[in-house]
């Protein structure tokens, strides 16, 4: 989530590319909201996967942290693009 509003008030250019997330962009109160609830279902999600298929959620959890790591390197990029 700061990674994602560091470069949307930071490159005029930027657009949130989540299409769950993207009408949300430009309140951020419902854009923080959204992005929280989606974050708590996902763990949620993973709770109850893990308690009869520990090593799927575990595969799982890795991969999302994975996507989260390229996402917020992709946004830390866009956010620095308005400085050259």
């Amino acid at each position: 989530m700061i990674s994602t509003n560091m470069a949307l008030q930071r490159n005029p250019m930027a657009t949130e590319m989540n299409p769950v997330l993207r009408p949300f962009a430009d309140n951020p109160a419902a854009f923080k909201a959204v992005g929280v609830s989606i974050w708590a279902v996902a763990n949620f999600t993973l709770f109850k996967i893990a308690q009869n298929h520990p090593r799927r959620a575990t595969f799982i959890a890795m991969a999302l942290t994975s996507a989260e790591i390229a996402i917020t390197a992709h946004n830390v990029n866009v956010a620095q693009a308005t400085r050259h």
